[in-house]
């Protein structure tokens, strides 16, 4: 009896000690893997590739971070949005577009909110402030290049590698450290679409690991704004086209019928389609839910200015599309910098030259002698080729959408990046027709020499004066900080605050930049202009503030010498002079229910 009584207890001891020893072996293992996971990190051949590439972002966040950098304008507008996708307004299109500059019929957005989405969760950590900004668009950035690289990587190692890392660094120099971490929807986009471009080319070869990855890039390219759409949705095509032929060739089906199919390829439950399904429906279900529900939604306006434009004959002539298209393959102007002077047609000596690198890249893709090592016909090289010269004819095609009366230089961002992935693309092809012989003998101390050029293509990127770049959002803040300040000391928080600009410079710039940083202040701002139709922005418009809010008048000097005119019991507040800008004025109406008390 008392053997078999103090038998449990005896039993229990051990199975408390035993728990016990198992969740540390589970500890410990997963330090282990942990462990052996940053060890393999650390000395991976891809590493150096990874940090010479992260540099200039890094070095371009620390810049705008020392500077005091601070949203003015659209980038303010960005800030204003990014903070809606934590609150119950949340964003379903993107920015507003320039459609309706002639027309106000013709208004529209940009496809989608997805920027906004991916910046919200960096922006929140440093409270939405334009250093949070900063490092949203670095870190989005920063990921876009890792994704590039470790596909690259992926693809062919050092040989691919090493051209794509060039590429990289060609694209940062082109933007220099200001666009770099600048939130405007058409520069958030440039990696991520020299991102799409390279897992395409992964999925033009088979490897169908990257889809989700291309679905999300992609998305982001053709929701940040109008000028990418029509590329994206051109290489989409492609894809989808080869997708469907390999899917009869491999299974004598028509997709999404199953069909037959290997041993080797048995249904997974989350397989690359299914993934990529996921993502695709979380991205756009926001403008799914505005075609559904607003009148008229977006798409139809962007359908009536493209048939606008077809109608009036706006867009560019075709030869003109083509230099345009051709032209960054040869970048004259300026060492192909970004900038205004882009919406200047190529001379007629630079389209030729651009001409000649198009046929090199056909020559490429179908040239040369096929790898026998492998079942594919199509090499890295071959395929990245291929579709550089497919990318540059969907941008001509792309460029018939611009208009010539708004013409911008930021239309022509995305031939820009086409460029410097065709170029990669060439670097790619060269390295693989080298014989194996001679790229074992000069493996070794020509990626060394390869490095070190790469190393000093980073002097530039780094060391780019940032002043000119910065000026609107410097020159905002000597405007902005003083009215934050007379608010907080004459207002109650939480007080209602309208933003009322009078004037070239307060309309596009001081408005949104005021209105982001009373809102950071603890005011429900109104700083956004009337819109002609339902938008999901229409909580931030002017016309929806109260009768009661408070008012904030910036105005600029009339031509006659005369300020315009100001309600009975305005007051006026001093502002220091900005250089370079016109003379200011910054007068505010207190309703006496929304004036601080005394000592409150």
């Amino acid at each position: 009896m008392t053997t078999s009584a103090a038998s449990p207890a005896r039993g229990r001891t051990p199975g408390r000690r035993h728990g016990g020893s198992t969740a540390a072996g589970a500890v410990d293992a997963a330090r282990g893997r942990v462990t052996r996971l940053a060890t393999r990190a650390v000395h991976h051949p891809l590493l150096p590739y990874v940090l010479l590439a992260l540099l200039p972002i890094l070095a371009a966040a620390v810049r705008a971070w020392v500077s005091g950098w601070a949203p003015e304008g659209d980038d303010a507008i960005i800030g204003m949005r990014v903070r809606d996708t934590l609150s119950p307004n949340l964003p379903l299109v993107g920015m507003r577009s320039t459609s309706g500059l002639e027309d106000p019929a013709l208004a529209s957005h940009h496809p989608g909110p997805l920027e906004f989405y991916l910046l919200a969760l960096p922006a929140a950590l440093l409270g939405f402030s334009g250093a949070g900004l900063v490092l949203g668009v670095a870190l989005l950035n920063a990921a876009a290049v890792i994704g590039t690289l470790v596909i690259g990587w992926q693809l062919g190692r050092h040989r691919v590698v090493l051209p794509l890392t060039g590429a990289v660094l060609a694209l940062e120099w082109s933007l220099g450290a200001a666009l770099l971490v600048r939130p405007l929807n058409t520069f958030v986009a440039a990696f991520p679409l020299l991102l799409a471009l390279v897992s395409a080319t992964a999925l033009l070869l088979g490897r169908l690991g990257p889809m989700w990855v291309f679905a999300l890039s992609a998305t982001l390219v053709a929701q940040s704004n109008v000028a990418y759409a029509p590329l994206v949705a051109a290489i989409a095509l492609l894809l989808v086209v080869v997708g469907l032929v390999r899917w009869w060739r491999l299974r004598h089906a028509v997709w999404p019928l199953p069909g037959w199919r290997p041993r080797t390829q048995q249904h997974r439950r989350w397989g690359p389609g299914r993934v990529t399904f996921a993502v695709l429906a979380l991205a756009w279900m926001p403008p799914l839910v505005e075609l559904l529900t607003a009148t008229p939604n977006n798409l139809t306006q962007l359908l009536a200015y493209r048939a606008d434009g077809a109608q009036q004959g706006g867009g560019v002539r075709p030869d003109q599309r083509l230099s345009f298209a051709v032209g960054q393959l040869v970048p004259v102007a300026r060492l192909g910098r970004y900038g205004d002077h882009l919406a200047v047609p190529p001379t007629p000596a630079v389209a030729a030259l651009g001409m000649i690198v198009v046929l090199l890249l056909a020559l490429a893709a179908v040239g040369g002698k096929r790898r026998v090592t492998t079942r594919r016909p199509w090499t890295v090289g071959r395929c990245a080729c291929a579709l550089a010269v497919f990318s540059l004819a969907a941008e001509v095609w792309a460029l018939s959408f611009l208009r010539v009366s708004i013409a911008a230089a930021y239309w022509l961002l995305p031939t820009i990046v086409v460029s410097v992935f065709a170029w990669a693309a060439l670097g790619i092809r060269v390295l693989e027709l080298l014989p194996e012989g001679v790229r074992e003998r000069v493996g070794r101390p020509a990626r060394l020499a390869a490095v070190a050029l790469l190393v000093l293509a980073l002097v530039p990127t780094l060391t780019t004066p940032t002043d000119g770049a910065w000026r609107g959002s410097r020159d905002a803040q000597q405007v902005s900080d003083p009215v934050v300040t007379a608010l907080r000391e004459r207002v109650r928080p939480g007080s209602d605050v309208v933003v009322l600009p009078a004037g070239l410079w307060p309309y596009l710039s001081l408005a949104s930049a005021v209105g982001f940083q009373s809102e950071r202040a603890g005011f429900r701002t109104y700083a956004v202009s009337a819109w002609p139709y339902p938008e999901d922005m229409a909580h931030r418009q002017v016309d929806a503030a109260p009768p009661d809010s408070v008012r904030v008048f910036l105005q600029e000097r009339q031509a006659d010498g005369t300020w315009p005119q100001l309600p009975p019991g305005t007051e006026r507040i001093p502002l220091p002079a900005v250089e370079g800008r016109p003379e200011l004025a910054f007068s505010l109406l207190v309703p006496p229910a929304s004036r601080r008390i005394a000592g409150s």
